[in-house]
């Protein structure tokens, strides 16, 4: 690459800082943007109380994925994009569970106005956390699936 009509390469350049005199070699070719590092990415699935948070979020050990959606259920047969339970197979958030290393499901209080403690726990546990563990292996243990 040239500019004007000079070959990129390395550039010399003196700098003097406190009365010392130093010179320093750029080289142009060398300046490239730093590739993101691969840090394990989390998928947070959200009812309201996850609505401030932003969709993506970069810290410097982890990356979060996070979708609110507001009335979010463990299971709602009636409205089947409140329910997590449909939409775990849904073609969107399969590609984005295939891909992370862990899920934190901030989901509950919509499911108590429509269901029972012990049918959510079961529908957590059995239907939901199974799902889950049979079709990804990466999340097979315990501490990949957490629920707050």
């Amino acid at each position: 690459m040239t500019h004007a009509g000079r070959p990129a390469g390395p550039v010399r350049s003196s700098c003097t800082r406190s009365g010392a005199d130093t010179n320093h070699i750029i080289n142009l070719n060398m300046i490239y943007e730093q590739p993101i590092q691969n840090l394990p990415e989390y998928f947070v699935l959200s009812d309201s109380r996850g609505k401030y948070f932003p969709p993506y979020h970069r810290a410097d050990q982890y990356q979060l994925i996070i979708k609110s959606i507001s009335g979010l259920q463990w299971n709602n047969p009636w409205q089947q994009e409140l329910s997590v339970k449909n939409l775990i197979d849904s073609t969107s958030i399969k590609s984005i569970i295939s891909t992370c290393a862990g899920i934190i499901f901030m989901v509950g209080t919509n499911s108590i106005r429509s269901w029972s403690a012990s049918e959510i726990i079961e529908d957590i546990v059995i239907h939901i956390t199974q799902s889950i563990r049979s079709t990804y292996d990466h999340l097979n243990y315990i501490s990949k699936i957490s629920y707050k």
